[in-house]
């Protein structure tokens, strides 16, 4: 019973979140509204493995969280941003999406350490992307541990 009072506890946050930012926005406090929708959408993110509401409302935050960063030119907050749409997508398996982020986080990030990482997330997906195709035309049964083998031996 304490999972289903914690999860409540989230979903009540991510819902407080929403409200402060759609009010932020009544104000013209866009960088605010950004920032909110940002928490809103983590705060979600610990309750969408049960729920696909929960998802497509995580999403939609953090879409309309890097809209509003990109528009006020906060690049830092809108490679943060785009990191965190990344590992959303990666939770759902959507690969290319995730890797198509991670570069926007690079992108963002500029020529930091923090760019290089997210440069290095999304070659390490195009990889997986890749031995996924060749493996995934494999007869053989079991082809996720050939695909994770494969990307254990690359990276050593």
């Amino acid at each position: 019973m304490p999972h289903l009072i914690y999860a409540k506890n989230w979903r009540e946050a991510a819902l407080a979140f929403g409200e402060q930012a759609a009010h932020d926005l009544k104000l013209g406090y866009e960088l605010s509204a950004a920032s909110a929708l940002l928490r809103s959408a983590k705060c979600y993110a610990w309750i969408h493995d049960e729920d696909e509401e929960a998802i497509a409302a995580t999403k939609l935050a953090l879409d309309r969280a890097l809209a509003s960063f990109v528009k006020r030119n906060d690049l830092q907050m809108a490679a943060v941003t785009c990191v965190e749409l990344a590992e959303l997508y990666v939770e759902q398996r959507e690969l290319q999406t995730a890797s198509d982020f991670f570069e926007k986080a690079a992108d963002y990030y500029g020529s930091d350490r923090h760019s290089r990482h997210c440069r290095f997330e999304a070659d390490r997906l195009r990889f997986l992307l890749a031995k996924k195709e060749t493996y995934g035309r494999s007869s053989e049964p079991d082809w996720h541990s050939q695909l994770y083998e494969a990307f254990a031996t690359s990276i050593m």
